[in-house]
């Protein structure tokens, strides 16, 4: 067949013929013929020669393997190389920015964005660094333990209401005579004071220069509107439907100018009369000369809106009013005495005389019980009346300038003072001692407000930041606790800054008492376990 076909180099045997073949031929030499032979020679020098191009194709092939791969381990290096570069690049950019922003929160007036910032570079770069930015954030003001996002910076007022589930947050609106302070959209915004989160959608008709205020039992709130002629909204508390618009009488806005924005607003406990005082001016050539006059209270019923009566009560400006004995009576205060009138026909029962009276007096409030009166002056000294007798007693301690808001706690217990020196300053009103003092990280303290179990005080300030401060010592960043005495053999004497050491466990901790003692202390309880 070789042969027939020209002797192709196709019909020539290879592999296990070839073999086999040739394994046969070493034993039967003779027995081939000439062509025979010729075939089995061409095809061992064929599969030779094919042999050979195989390994030389075999050691091509592994040169162009030996090259891709050290090209692979090349360009895998670099790709290694390139990421580790960039890791590191992202790295050092990433603490880059997180030392701006420690920066930043050291620097950040305002504490909610100085907690943000310092919180942020942590979490960008955790380190000694950034751990000990946000120690310090945290250590300018650790009774501070929530703030709240306002959408406008303009001093905001504050109300709370009695069951503390509700802040309503009020911003002033320039009314028709110009003596509302503060410029703003003139709305009631609503907050949980737990989370800090806004409550459904605000009321656009507010108009007051002071916050709205709640009923004793939280189910009605009410304020001044921005109606003309001037009126009192009062709408339910929880749905904030609008219950009655109450008007005032309209001859006497005829000849006076009612001052309503800044108006004080009362509810009787069972809801069904609310009381407005207000001081009226007398209209000159100009807005610039308003002349202040006399104080008048206007009575209405609710639900109906019908006004009652109008009745003056006070030739001069009033400093504060306040319902007690269950409704029945209305304590007023002005610069020189404390009145007692009958709430329901507002006859007056009695006054006495403050003395010494308070000189140049700015802001004053009235107890729960209607048996104290502190009253803020220009001066910044706080005193406090008793209002039986008149007597007064100055405050041990002072604001450095004018006392611009006095507020009591619901449980009496407590009394609340801001100044324009933007220090906030808790009294003890039994004893007329200061009790603790904040000042405030921002702008100048606006308004105050305490919860109703008075654990918490909420402030505002001018830069419409609202703060919410712990006043028991324990909601608030770290806890302060007593080291107790010296060692005996060496006295009292303790350094100011002792050295401590925590247990690898974080159970116990141990600080220098003395000299020569040290304390065992617990972490979670804080009481000495031993010395």
């Amino acid at each position: 067949e070789w042969e027939a076909q020209g002797r192709e180099s196709g019909e020539l045997y290879r592999g296990a013929r070839l073999a086999a073949a040739l394994d046969w031929d070493s034993q039967h030499t003779e027995r081939l013929n000439s062509l025979e032979r010729e075939f089995l020679d061409r095809s061992r020098l064929e599969s030779e020669r094919e042999a050979r191009q195989q390994r030389a194709q075999n050691r091509k092939l592994r040169s162009l393997l030996l090259g891709a791969g050290a090209m692979l381990i090349v360009a895998v290096a670099a790709a290694v190389v390139a990421v580790v570069q960039q890791h590191n690049a992202s790295d050092a950019a990433r603490t880059a920015l997180a030392r701006q922003l420690g920066a930043q929160a050291v620097t950040e007036p305002r504490l909610d964005r100085a907690m943000l910032l310092a919180r942020e570079a942590v979490k960008l770069n955790r380190s000694q660094e950034t751990e000990g930015t946000l120690l310090t954030t945290l250590e300018r003001q650790p009774a501070v333990i929530g703030t709240f996002a306002l959408p406008i910076s303009t001093a905001p007022q504050l109300a709370l209401r009695p069951d503390g589930r509700t802040l309503a947050v009020s911003h002033a609106r320039t009314n028709l005579y110009g003596y509302a302070e503060g410029v703003s959209l003139g709305d009631v915004r609503f907050y949980d004071p737990r989370s800090q989160v806004a409550q459904g959608r605000p009321l656009t008709d507010f108009s007051g220069a002071g916050p709205p205020v709640y009923s004793s039992d939280g189910s009605l709130l009410a304020y001044p509107t921005a109606d003309i002629p001037p009126s009192i909204a009062v709408r339910d508390a929880h749905t904030r439907a609008l219950i009655a618009k109450l008007t005032f009488d309209p001859l006497q806005i005829g000849r006076l100018t009612p001052d309503i924005a800044h108006a004080s607003i009362l509810t009787s406990p069972d809801g069904r009369t609310l009381y407005c005082a207000y001081r009226v001016f007398r209209l000159g050539p100009t807005v610039a000369n308003l002349r202040p006059g006399a104080t008048y209270v206007v009575q209405w019923s609710l639900p109906s809106g019908r006004r009652l009566s109008t009745t003056r009560i006070d030739s001069i400006g009033v400093l504060a009013l306040r319902l007690t004995a269950a409704g029945t009576r209305l304590v007023v205060v002005d610069a020189r005495s404390v009145s007692v009138l009958d709430a329901s026909s507002l006859r007056h029962l009695r006054s006495v005389p403050i003395r010494p009276a308070p000189s140049a007096p700015s802001a004053a409030a009235i107890s729960p019980d209607g048996r104290t009166i502190a009253i803020g002056s220009r001066s910044g000294q706080m005193s406090f009346i008793k209002a039986s007798t008149g007597r007064a007693r100055a405050g041990a301690g002072a604001h450095s300038t004018t006392v611009s808001s006095v507020v009591y706690a619901p449980d009496g217990r407590a009394v609340a003072s801001t100044g324009t020196d933007n220090r906030v300053l808790v009294w003890n009103p039994r004893t007329e001692t200061t009790a603790q003092v904040f000042t405030a990280p921002a702008q100048q303290v606006q308004a105050i407000a305490f919860s109703p179990d008075a654990r918490t005080l909420y402030t505002s300030s001018l830069d419409g930041v609202v703060l919410k401060w712990d006043l028991t010592g324990e909601q608030g960043f770290g806890r302060r606790f007593a080291l107790g005495v010296g060692s005996p053999c060496c006295g009292p004497a303790s350094p100011l800054a002792p050295p401590l050491a925590r247990s690898p466990d974080g159970t116990t901790f141990a600080i220098r008492l003395g000299t020569s003692t040290i304390g065992l202390f617990s972490a979670r309880t804080l009481h000495q376990q031993a010395a």
